[in-house]
């Protein structure tokens, strides 16, 4: 039956153009920028580099997240996270101590390469700053302590943190669940106040998962 078929010459327009792949873009946020800093994340740094007995491995993530960034000289002057990275420089761990070095230098260099001009800082408004005033007065309470503590402020920074520095309902239910941990659980606020519990897996583990 084949010798009754007539084929016909393949028409070219008719073939669907070959199309490449689009190449997947991704958006960047503000606060991704280096020059974009947020005053809340510096002093978050700034208290867990300051922390005693802390962690190598949280030395280096918190150097690494400082090390996206490029505080303006007034930043580095009111957080004074500038000092704290120094006395990193002489850190006994030398891995800890070579990248508080590269971390001081980039700084010089890049403030000695320009004019040291305005930069974007985020800051909290007055309603966020109350709730958190209020969160970490709770949070002193558990640990007979005061708001001003520098382990309160790290455990308040970090639930801030890991909930996108949101102060809804899901914020407050974490903030709730650590603050009834640490007042009825001996062991979990000797860890904490010890250091052998890192303050991001004390978060972790208590952290609200429904939706704020």
């Amino acid at each position: 039956m084949d010798k009754f078929i007539v084929r016909s010459p393949r028409n070219e327009s008719s073939v669907l153009p070959i199309t490449k792949p689009r190449k997947r873009l991704t958006q960047s946020t503000i606060e991704s920028l280096p020059g974009v800093v947020v005053i809340e994340d510096i002093k978050r740094l700034r208290n867990i580099l300051r922390a005693k007995n802390q962690k190598e491995e949280i030395l280096l993530q918190s150097l690494k997240e400082l090390n996206r960034k490029i505080p303006s000289r007034s930043v580095l002057k009111s957080t004074k996270i500038g000092h704290t990275v120094n006395r990193l420089t002489k850190h006994s761990e030398s891995e800890v101590a070579q990248k508080a070095t590269l971390l001081i230098k980039k700084w010089k260099n890049y403030f000695q390469a320009k004019l040291d001009q305005p930069l974007l800082e985020v800051r909290s408004d007055c309603k966020t700053e109350e709730l958190r005033n209020t969160a970490r007065k709770h949070l002193a309470t558990a640990l007979q302590s005061s708001a001003s503590d520098t382990l309160v402020k790290s455990i308040e920074q970090e639930a801030y943190h890991q909930h996108k520095r949101l102060v809804g309902a899901s914020y407050r239910r974490t903030v709730r669940k650590i603050v009834f941990a640490l007042k009825h659980q001996s062991d979990v606020r000797e860890r904490i106040v010890n250091r052998s519990l890192d303050i991001s897996e004390l978060i972790t583990k208590y952290m609200d998962s429904r939706i704020s």
